[in-house]
């Protein structure tokens, strides 16, 4: 590698420490990681902000005014209230719950999804007696699984799906293609936390702390309308005549001037500091890009797998998961894009099937709580320790990669 290679690896494998000790906001070491970047000459200032106007981050930010309509309404309160019912036991109880969170993690994001259910599933577990230490780490895993299933399930798959766009001059996926692989991957969460959680999970009671009353409906009319726009923006973005984006400014647009959410509420709902990460990410990978540090990197990759593209998706979903555990899911997928897409390129493969492992092991961060939001948001309602995570997702981990790279090769071909 050259010197300015050998820099930027240095320069993003001391932002990756420092997000792994923890004590700093990702959105701050990444901001930083940019800034010594374009301080050293190895991107330029369009490549430092070519994040803040990629489509992808774009659009995650607009659908957190979606989400806050459904959440003002009370649309997601009624959902969860109408489904869960009166549970027989603790896996009845998995099974009620995992109900409206695969129905509704495809279409937002996972971070509010996980925000609104927990005072909702806590009021629940409080009233039927039920253990919320069985019930929390579940609900993150199985939201950020069903996450998989649609292209804005999450902000990872419009990251991958945008670099793709970017950088390997691909149309990308459409709404409803990750679906082929996040279905398997929902189902192979589901049947390990519905059969393993009361032997792998601890039978310990938090003090979450919600109130009973969740709905905050502001009427039922209101409700209705917001449910509508939600249902029309799946539309809309699957037919496929309208972007992504596109649908969603609409979205957000009817919320808006429906009265379903607030201006104030709206701007309070989005999620900067996570935007700011998705943004500055971008020009982290674009360094290891440019400098050809991601090329050396992949060139060493194939010569440890021996050419053999199955071992080579194999390696690169194994690296993946493992920086997921400690990095943010959104700058692994940014750091592990262009990294793939020299694998690819030097093997003459497709890109396609390396842009989907590294798009799954960015979001199966089922190892620690840092890894991934959602796992760090359920940690104190469900009263949590660090070994709980290892002990609960290894064993997740090792089977969504053998359904991952068995059935990736089979639906994206090389």
């Amino acid at each position: 590698m050259t010197s300015e290679a050998w820099l930027a690896v240095a320069m993003i494998v001391f932002c990756v420490l420092l997000l792994a000790a923890n004590r700093y906001p990702a959105s701050i070491v990444l901001s930083g990681g940019v800034v010594a970047l374009l301080g050293a000459g190895l991107i330029t200032p369009r490549q430092a902000l070519a994040g803040f106007i990629n489509e992808g981050m774009i659009t995650v930010g607009v659908l957190y005014v979606v989400v806050a309509g459904l959440q003002q309404t009370g649309a997601i309160g009624w959902m969860v209230d109408s489904i869960l019912g009166i549970p027989r036991s603790i896996r009845h109880a998995q099974w009620r719950m995992a109900l409206p969170v695969a129905a509704i993690s495809p279409f937002i994001n996972n971070t509010p999804v996980v925000a609104m259910f927990t005072p909702a599933i806590s009021a629940w577990a409080r009233r039927h007696q039920i253990p919320l230490s069985q019930l929390m780490i579940p609900l993150a895993f199985l939201t950020t699984a069903s996450g998989l299933c649609t292209l804005v399930g999450s902000s990872t798959n419009l990251i991958v799906h945008a670099l793709l766009r970017d950088k390997a001059e691909s149309p990308g996926f459409s709404f409803w293609e990750l679906g082929w692989i996040g279905i398997p991957v929902t189902i192979t969460v589901f049947l390990y936390t519905v059969y393993w959680s009361n032997s792998r999970l601890p039978d310990r009671v938090a003090d979450c702390g919600f109130p009973d009353d969740l709905s905050g409906s502001m009427g039922f009319r209101r409700m209705l309308l917001a449910l509508a726009i939600l249902l029309g923006f799946v539309l809309l973005a699957t037919i496929g005549h309208v972007s992504t984006l596109r649908s969603a400014l609409i979205a957000a647009g009817l919320m808006l001037i429906t009265g379903c959410v607030s201006v104030t509420t709206a701007w309070r709902a989005v999620e900067w500091p996570i935007l700011l990460v998705i943004a500055t990410s971008f020009a982290l990978g674009t360094a290891l890009d440019t400098t050809g540090a991601a090329q050396s990197m992949a060139s060493a990759l194939i010569v440890l797998t021996r050419e053999n593209v199955l071992v080579s998706l194999a390696m690169v979903y194994m690296v993946t998961a493992l920086l997921t555990q400690i990095v943010t899911n959104n700058a692994t997928a940014a750091l592990m894009f262009p990294i793939a897409l020299a694998t690819a390129r030097d093997l003459q493969v497709s890109v396609m099937p390396f842009a989907v492992v590294v798009l799954v092991a960015s979001s199966a961060s089922f190892v620690t709580p840092i890894g991934y939001q959602t796992n760090l948001m359920v940690q104190q309602p469900g009263g949590y320790r660090f070994l709980d995570y290892i002990r609960f997702g290894w064993p997740l981990s090792l089977l969504v990669a053998g359904v991952t790279l068995g059935l990736t090769p089979l639906i994206w071909s090389f």
